[in-house]
This record gives structure tokens, C-alpha cells and sequence, in this order.
């Protein structure tokens, strides 16, 4: 009597179990495609295509992909609508310091958790995220942004690569 391809001696095949350790994550981390800004005021703006062009989660931190205009008569689309949104404020030497350094994409990874998803009837996914940290790499360093509660407390840490 033989085993099955994939499977151990009659156990589960490899593919299953991996299925399984999938379906039993809660935490999952991206390299995505960030946008970043650093303005006048110091503030470090990143926006993220978490998952598509086409579609993005309902979560908080979210930019909607589009608006009803003031006079009511129409949609207009937002401003990187449909990208998450995060910000840190920053010292006026860290702020120069970033900005010389320049970025270094291999650095940019964001954190996340799926609290809700499945598939809508026209068969685009509906996810609700929680973002639990943001990192955006620069040449040697990373700036990790962390959800605040409140958006006027801009948290965050500039850290070297060092190691």
C-alpha cells in the first residue's frame, strides 16, 4: 500500500497543513506600494495601495475613493482615495536628515490584521483591516508609524538600521 503525493505515511499532505496554518493566521505584513510627502510643517504623510486599484477595504484609515461634490449635482474622485493613510510629525532635523538620506523601498512593510472578510455577490473581497504599524524605509533607517486614536497625536519613531 502506497501514500498519496503530498501526503506522510497516511497523515495530512503538506499543502493541507499549510492551508490550515494560513487560515489560523490573524497577523500578516505586506511590502506595499508607498507614496510619501514630507511637508513644510514636518509632517510625514504615507499613503498605501494596500490591495488594489480597484477596490479597498472598509477600515478605518481608509481615504474613500470618491465624494458627492458640495453642490450635490455628482461623485467626484478623492485624492489618493482608496489608499490607507498614515502620519507622523517629525523634528525639523529628522525631517532634512529623511529627506537627504532618501527612500529605500526595501524598508516600507505595513502590519495588519483581518478582522472580517469575504466575498461580495459581485465577487469583489470585503475586508475590515486594523493596521497595527506602518513602516517606510529611507536609506539606513526606518520611520515606524503606529494608529493613533487621535490624529492630532501623530506617534511614530525614527529608527537607524544599524546592526
Amino acid at each position: 500500500m502506497s501514500a498519496k503525493a503530498g501526503q506522510e505515511g497516511g497523515g495530512e499532505g503538506a499543502f493541507e497543513a499549510k492551508r490550515r496554518e494560513i487560515a489560523a493566521a490573524d497577523r500578516f505584513y505586506l511590502r506595499p506600494r508607498i507614496q510619501m510627502t514630507i511637508g513644510n510643517d514636518g509632517v510625514l504623510h504615507a499613503y498605501v495601495y494596500l490591495m488594489s486599484e480597484s477596490w479597498y477595504p472598509d477600515s478605518p484609515g481608509f481615504i474613500p475613493r470618491a465624494s458627492v461634490r458640495g453642490d450635490r449635482r455628482g461623485i467626484h474622485d478623492l485624492p489618493n482615495g482608496g489608499k490607507y493613510h498614515a502620519a507622523i510629525r517629525l523634528s525639523p532635523a529628522d525631517a532634512q536628515d529623511l529627506q537627504r538620506a532618501g527612500r529605500d523601498l526595501a524598508g516600507d512593510r505595513i502590519f495588519f490584521r483581518v478582522l472580517k472578510g469575504r466575498l461580495q455577490a459581485n465577487g469583489l473581497p470585503s475586508f475590515v483591516l486594523e493596521i497595527d504599524r506602518l513602516e517606510v524605509g529611507f536609506q539606513g533607517q526606518v520611520v515606524g508609524i503606529t494608529p493613533s486614536q487621535s490624529k492630532d497625536n501623530l506617534e511614530g519613531r525614527v529608527q537607524g538600521s544599524g546592526g
